[in-house]
């Protein structure tokens, strides 16, 4: 058993269930920024979009970083 302050290990990523889960990551993030595209403009529209991109980079880098362990 892992002490509570211990972070956990990654786990690899290079199975199918991982890789689907990330598209399924990926397209939600897609979805997101077209439905604020429709219902938002101006100032709104673009803080969705900046936080979606950030969202969708965290994501990237830590499935780069799995892959690597």
């Amino acid at each position: 058993m892992q002490p509570l302050d211990a972070e956990p290990e990654p786990q690899p990523i290079a199975t199918p269930r991982y890789n689907r889960r990330f598209l399924l990551a990926m397209l939600t993030y897609a979805a997101l920024a077209v439905l604020a595209a429709f219902r938002l403009d101006g100032r709104p529209r673009l803080v969705v979009w900046l936080c979606l991109g950030l969202f969708a980079f965290k994501t990237l880098l830590l499935v780069l970083k799995r892959r690597d362990v």
